[in-house]
């Protein structure tokens, strides 16, 4: 997916963006814990949206839920834990 120059003034040149359809995020466990911390707030700040499949009331943050379609078996980076412990969620 590409964010466009046209839409976004501020932008310097169209940018290659990541298309969020239903799928967690993955990050090596060297990334700063600060990066990943900001990754949720971003993506929790805009979750309205981002839906989780097209058709459905999810939204991203539904990805860090235990549940049937999004079963948590891989850890989550000690910044996402620390945010979504800070979200109560």
């Amino acid at each position: 997916m590409v964010l466009p120059k046209a839409r976004f003034g501020g932008l310097a040149a169209d940018i290659d963006t990541l298309d969020f359809s239903g799928w967690p995020i993955y990050c090596n466990a060297s990334l700063p814990d600060q990066v990943a911390y900001d990754i949720c707030a971003a993506i929790a700040a805009r979750e309205i949206e981002i839906p989780y499949e097209k058709g459905t009331n999810g939204n991203a943050i539904q990805t860090v839920t235990e549940t049937d379609m999004t079963p948590m078996d891989v850890p989550l980076h000690p910044g996402s834990e620390r945010w979504l412990r800070e979200q109560g969620r």
